[in-house]
């Protein structure tokens, strides 16, 4: 898997950096995470602090868009991103399940 960045703008207002790449792949598309340990690796930032926006592929091709930002720390990043509900009971019904294992 191959990452190129083709655009890369400082937004200071919102204290992030908005990127948009190229993908190129070989099978299936690539995975959220897969994509945010790259761009991470290539923006310099932790994983936690990459928000993927979309990922388009081309069809008939083994390439895809992807929009992303990426934030200088966990605190700007929360004071931006809006978590869904759907994530948010996703997240309280994970915790209850990781205190039982302990």
């Amino acid at each position: 898997m191959n990452l190129t960045i083709t655009q890369q703008k400082e937004n200071k207002l919102l204290q992030r950096k908005e990127v948009t790449a190229t993908v190129t792949f070989q099978g299936a598309t690539p995975s959220n995470a897969q994509v945010t340990e790259l761009l991470a690796k290539e923006t310099g930032v932790a994983p936690e602090q990459v928000v993927i926006k979309n990922i388009k592929t081309r069809f008939g091709h083994q390439t895809a868009d992807v929009r992303c930002v990426a934030y200088p720390s966990a605190e700007a990043k929360q004071k931006v991103e809006v978590v869904p509900s759907h994530l948010k009971k996703k997240d309280k019904t994970a915790k209850p399940a990781e205190a039982e294992k302990k």
